[in-house]
């Protein structure tokens, strides 16, 4: 068979090349392009894998915020409904014995790793007795609050010209810091 090759004709150099490129064209897919190949498809697979995992980090991190959100709204709900029942019971006092509440504020707050000290003022006017009896029911009450300084002080009403007593109440409650 080897005889009847004749590889002077242009036939059969012209078969010759073009199993040549054939067999060179399957040995460079084989070496090189499939593995290219190969790569590229888990290449995009981890990518794929890698942008799963952020989103489900993203997601964890966005609930969390909104729990410690819900937490912190809950938080300033229990704190200001603990104020309002010491505005609401101060009042029913100031009304049952006839002293009016001149201010309702608050003072500072100091905090650490583990507490927040809040502190509120508040100040009455009205007469010495009335005030004292005030005090003395304001501190039976079981509040959040405790009463941690009262204060006497005689102020000169310029337009009636006339002394008034104020009784300044300082009011603390510890609280988790969280």
């Amino acid at each position: 068979m080897m005889e009847n090759l004749n590889l002077q004709t242009p036939k059969t150099r012209f078969l010759l090349l073009g199993m040549a490129i054939l067999v060179s064209l399957l040995l460079i897919y084989q070496l090189s392009i499939k593995v290219t190949f190969l790569e590229f498809t888990r290449n995009r697979q981890l990518k794929d894998q890698i942008d799963l995992y952020n989103s489900q980090i993203a997601n964890d991190k966005i609930q969390t915020r909104e729990a410690n959100f819900e937490y912190e709204i809950i938080n300033l709900k229990e704190k200001h409904s603990s104020r309002n029942k010491l505005f609401e019971q101060i009042n029913n006092i100031g009304t049952t014995q006839n002293i009016e509440i001149e201010s309702f504020e608050d003072h500072s707050q100091f905090k650490d790793e583990e507490h927040i000290i809040e502190t509120l003022k508040v100040e009455f006017s009205g007469t010495y007795t009335s005030l004292l009896k005030s005090l003395y029911e304001i501190e039976k009450q079981n509040l959040n609050y405790i009463i941690s300084a009262a204060r006497f002080i005689k102020v000169k009403n310029i337009k009636t010209k006339k002394n008034e007593l104020i009784l300044r109440l300082y009011f603390q409650t510890l609280l988790k810091n969280e």
